[in-house]
């Protein structure tokens, strides 16, 4: 069963690559105003935004939701319920964290996916935060 999106806190920013797929979770570009795909999340200092909206060509604005409920692009497939992480350059989530200390998750699946490239609903959770409390 799909879950009602909440709107939540949304800005919009410049996108610094082409976005051609909405729904997947960015970062603060080196460029101010500007933000890029998220790449693996293992850094409580890696600066995840929140999930792109629309998809949008380099230079134009893109609406990145920071809170609330969004949609998400699974990376693979994702258990009900459990922590996700950014696992792949191209911002998309997974729930396995490898072992990773200080990986951070950035939403809690509210859906599950049975393979990669499902759309499901997550409760955002940035900024993210470290699953063993670290850094």
């Amino acid at each position: 069963m799909r879950q009602h999106l909440t709107e939540g806190d949304r800005i919009s920013l410049k996108a610094g690559e082409d976005m051609v797929e909405p729904y997947v979770f960015v970062q603060q570009s080196s460029t101010e105003g500007e933000v890029d795909f998220q790449a693996a999340s293992t850094s409580v200092a890696t600066p995840i935004i929140g999930v792109i909206q629309n998809s949008a060509s380099s230079g134009e604005a893109v609406t990145i939701q920071t809170s609330g409920v969004s949609l998400a692009v699974a990376g693979a497939a994702i258990a009900l319920g459990a922590r996700v992480h950014v696992g792949s350059i191209d911002g998309r989530i997974d729930d396995d964290e490898s072992g990773t200390a200080g990986a951070c998750y950035v939403g809690i699946a509210l859906e599950a996916a049975t393979a990669a490239g499902q759309v499901i609903s997550v409760l955002i959770n940035c900024p993210a935060v470290a699953e063993d409390g670290g850094t």
